[in-house]
């Protein structure tokens, strides 16, 4: 009678190990964070091929969405809807790279300011 006890006993707290472990599993990988992790490493890793990038530093992706509004911007003047731009804030390297042709187009050297807190 005891065994059996012990047997469901064990057989319930392992079923329900595995129900968190796949919730938080699903969680970890579904993220909104996580998302965002895959899609930069995704980019990354595309123009690293053609590219030496910064090592040890995570970039910011953008999309650009609608170039009419930076065409008074020098580095966009090459620029096209759906081009993707990798931002190294602490190199001060940004990268714009053209999916449809996969090259990239320009690269250039920029000063990011942080906000002073006021």
């Amino acid at each position: 009678m005891a065994s059996k006890r012990v047997f469901w006993g064990m057989s319930i707290l392992m079923v329900s190990a595995f129900l968190v472990a796949g919730y938080f599993a699903y969680w970890y990988f579904t993220s909104p964070e996580a998302v965002v992790r895959r899609e930069v490493a995704k980019w990354v890793g595309i123009i690293g091929r053609g590219v030496d990038l910064p090592k040890g530093e995570i970039p910011t992706l953008a999309t650009v969405t609608n170039k009419d509004r930076l065409d008074q911007q020098a580095f966009f003047q090459k620029a096209e809807n759906g081009d993707k731009m990798l931002i190294y804030s602490q190199s001060g390297i940004v990268i714009l790279y053209r999916p449809s042709l996969r090259k990239v187009i320009d690269m250039s050297r920029v000063v990011i300011e942080k906000a002073q807190p006021q």
